[in-house]
């Protein structure tokens, strides 16, 4: 069964692409735990950057949390 989660964070890492249309985004949450998203997004490299808060909806599928939503904003 698949475990659906929410994770908001503040992105530590440049957005890695992995695959077409495929990146892997790593945050940093308030509690301190660094998480590894996967997102499936074309040109979300360009958008998302280390500094900006992102949340998602995601699930853990085979030891990956994969994100089903995604949403970010700058600090301001």
């Amino acid at each position: 069964m698949e475990k659906k989660m929410m994770i908001t964070g503040e992105v530590i890492k440049k957005p890695e692409h992995i695959e077409l249309g495929k990146y892997n985004v790593t945050v940093r949450t308030k509690g301190g735990k660094e998480l590894t998203v996967q997102i499936d997004s074309e040109g979300i490299d360009e958008r998302l950057e280390v500094g900006m808060t992102a949340a998602f909806t995601a699930t853990m599928v085979d030891d990956v949390i994969v994100a089903d939503k995604v949403s970010y904003s700058r600090k301001g």
